[in-house]
C-alpha cells in the first residue's frame, strides 16, 4: 500500500549512475511503493563500488535526485526537477 508521509526515504539498489538511475532488485517493489513520495525526500544509499556507467531504465523507474556514498553526496546530473 501507499507509504505514510516521511521526512526521508532511503532507497537501496545494486548499482547507481550519476544521472540518478538505480538498478534495483528487478521486482519493481520500490518503484511502486515510492510512486506518491516527493522526490525531495528520496535518497539513494550506496557503497562507492556500486557506481556504474549506466543502468537500464523502464518508464516506471524512479530516478533519484540525491545519491549518498561514503565519498559524499552527489546530486544527480540530468535528474528531473519537478519543482522548477
Amino acid at each position: 500500500g501507499p507509504l505514510s508521509p516521511c521526512a526521508l526515504g532511503v532507497v537501496p539498489g545494486l548499482g547507481f549512475y550519476t544521472g540518478g538511475g538505480r538498478l534495483g532488485y528487478v521486482l519493481g517493489y520500490y518503484d511502486r511503493a515510492l510512486a506518491g513520495v516527493d522526490d525531495d525526500v528520496l535518497v539513494g544509499l550506496l557503497h562507492d563500488c556500486q557506481w556504474v556507467d549506466a543502468v537500464p531504465l523502464a518508464p516506471w523507474d524512479r530516478r533519484l535526485r540525491r545519491l549518498v556514498s561514503p565519498a559524499g553526496l552527489r546530486v544527480a546530473s540530468g535528474a528531473v526537477d519537478r519543482h522548477g
